[in-house]
C-alpha cells in the first residue's frame, strides 16, 4: 500500500511540477486543490473520507504505462494488482468502474470496463477475462441489466440476467429447461389428440404456419438509423465484418411470427422495439407431438381402422387408440416435496383394475389408491400422509407393475 501512495504521489507531481503539497494538523495530504482534504491523501478536491486515497479531476486522471522488457522475473507480470482477502460479511468489490449519468444523454459513448488484449501466444489472448474460484456457486462472468445483486444456483464460466444478442455464431451445445425438471412449477402431458389450449390437434395448427424467407439488415445501417441526432462524439461506428457480411448477404429462413403468436403465443417473443422473435428450440416437442400423431394415423390407415370427424377435433378408432395411449408413470413433480406432489401416468381404455402403490423401501406398502381414469391422468399425493423419507411408488395395471419410480418427501 506504501507503494501506492508513493506512486500516486510521483504521478500527480508529473502532472503539474508547480502542484502544491499541503499537509493538515490530521496529517492528511492534499495537492492541487485548496479544499480541506477528507481522504488521507486528496489530489484534485476534498476527496471522500471512505477511501484512502481520492483523485479530482476533469480529465483523464491516472495513466499506467509500461514499456520494454521486465527487470524481473514474475509468473505474472500484473500493471495493476488490487488484492482484497474475503472476510467480511459485505458486498466486497475488487474493483468498481462506473461511467454513468442518471439521465440519460443520448450522446457520447460509456463503457464501465473496456479490455483489449492481443498478439500474445496464439490462443492465449484475452480482452476481459474472469475465473470463478473454489467450490461455492457464483459465475466467472455475470451480466445484468438493472440489477446489481443475482442469485446463482451453479457454477457457471458466464450468467446472464436479461436478453442476450449474439451477432455471430454460437458453438457448443444449447439447453434448455426439461419437463422433467425440478425447477418447474407445473406440468402436464400434451394429449394425442388435442394440444391442450383448444379442441385443436397440434398438427393442424402446425400445418396453418407458413415458411418464409428473409434476409437481414446491414449493420452500418442499422447503426446509422439508430443514432441519436444529439450525438456529436466522433467515434467510428461499427463495421461490419466478413461474418455479418455473409449473414446480410445469405438468405435466412424462419416461420412467420405473427401467424405463430395466433396458435401458441407463448413461443413468441417481442422486445422494446416492438420486434417479434420465435423461441425455436421450444417448438421441437410440438414437432415431436405432430409426427405422433400423423404416425398414429397413419397406423390407422394401414390397418383399416375407421377416422372420423367431430367438430374440429380429430377422434380415431381403437386401434389410433391403442397405438398412442400405452400404459406408462412420470417422475413425481414437485421431488422433492414437502406438502404434495403430482404423478402423472396413463391407461389404455381397456385396463380393467389400475392401482397406484406407495412403498418404504424394505418393500412394505403404504398407499394404495385406485386410479378410475383412463387415458392421461394424474394422482396427487399429500405430505401429511406419509412421514418425511424416500419412497417408491409403483403403477399396476391389471396385477403388471408397469414402471417404479422413487420420490422424496421433506420436512
Amino acid at each position: 500500500m506504501k507503494k501506492i501512495y508513493f506512486f500516486l504521489i510521483v504521478t500527480a507531481i508529473a502532472v503539474s511540477v508547480n502542484a502544491q503539497i499541503k499537509v493538515n494538523s490530521e496529517g492528511k495530504v492534499s495537492m492541487l486543490t485548496n479544499e480541506t482534504p477528507l481522504s488521507p491523501l486528496s489530489i484534485g478536491g476534498a476527496g471522500d473520507s471512505c477511501y484512502k486515497v481520492s483523485i479530482t479531476s476533469n480529465n483523464p486522471t491516472l495513466l499506467l504505462s509500461f514499456q520494454g522488457t521486465p527487470t524481473e522475473q514474475y509468473g505474472w507480470f500484473k500493471q495493476l494488482a488490487i488484492e482484497h482477502e474475503l472476510n467480511s460479511e459485505r458486498m466486497v468489490c475488487g474493483l468498481h468502474a462506473m461511467t454513468y449519468n442518471p439521465t440519460p444523454l443520448n450522446k457520447g459513448r460509456a463503457y464501465g470496463i473496456l479490455g483489449d488484449g492481443g498478439n500474445a501466444t496464439n490462443g492465449y489472448n484475452y480482452g476481459v477475462y474472469g475465473n470463478l474460484r473454489g467450490v461455492n456457486n457464483g459465475s466467472g462472468i455475470v451480466g445484468s441489466v438493472n440489477n446489481e445483486c443475482l442469485y446463482i444456483d451453479g457454477r457457471y464460466a458466464g450468467y446472464f440476467y436479461g436478453a442476450v444478442k449474439v451477432t455471430g455464431g454460437i458453438y457448443g451445445s444449447l439447453y434448455s429447461p426439461s419437463a422433467t425438471s425440478n425447477t418447474r412449477s407445473t406440468s402436464s402431458i400434451l394429449l394425442s389428440e388435442i394440444d391442450g389450449t383448444s379442441n385443436t390437434t397440434v398438427t393442424e395448427k402446425l400445418s396453418g404456419l407458413s415458411a418464409m424467407q428473409f434476409n437481414m439488415r446491414n449493420q452500418e445501417a442499422i447503426d446509422a438509423n439508430s443514432r441519436s441526432s444529439s450525438d456529436t462524439t466522433t467515434v467510428s461506428t461499427q463495421k461490419t465484418t466478413e461474418l455479418t457480411e455473409a449473414k446480410v448477404e445469405r438468405i435466412h429462413y424462419g416461420l412467420d411470427a405473427v401467424a405463430l403468436q395466433e396458435v401458441y403465443p407463448d413461443l413468441v417473443y417481442e422486445n422494446d422495439k416492438g420486434e417479434l422473435f420465435v423461441n425455436y428450440i421450444e417448438m421441437i416437442p410440438l414437432l415431436v407431438q405432430s409426427i405422433k400423431e400423423l404416425q398414429a394415423q397413419i397406423t390407422v390407415l394401414q390397418g383399416g381402422g375407421e377416422v372420423y370427424e367431430v367438430g374440429a377435433r380429430r377422434m380415431i378408432t381403437d386401434i389410433e387408440e391403442e397405438v398412442v395411449v400405452k400404459a406408462s408413470v412420470s417422475q413425481n413433480t414437485p421431488n422433492p416435496f414437502s406438502e404434495s406432489t403430482t404423478i402423472q401416468y396413463a391407461l389404455p381404455n381397456d385396463v380393467v383394475t389400475a392401482l397406484l402403490c406407495v412403498y418404504d423401501l424394505n418393500g412394505k406398502q403404504l398407499i394404495q389408491k385406485k386410479l378410475t381414469d383412463r387415458g392421461y391422468a394424474s394422482v396427487t399425493l399429500h405430505g401429511g400422509e406419509l412421514p418425511a423419507g424416500m419412497y417408491l411408488y409403483s403403477l399396476i395395471a391389471d396385477g403388471k407393475v408397469i414402471d417404479t419410480k422413487r420420490m422424496i418427501l421433506t420436512e
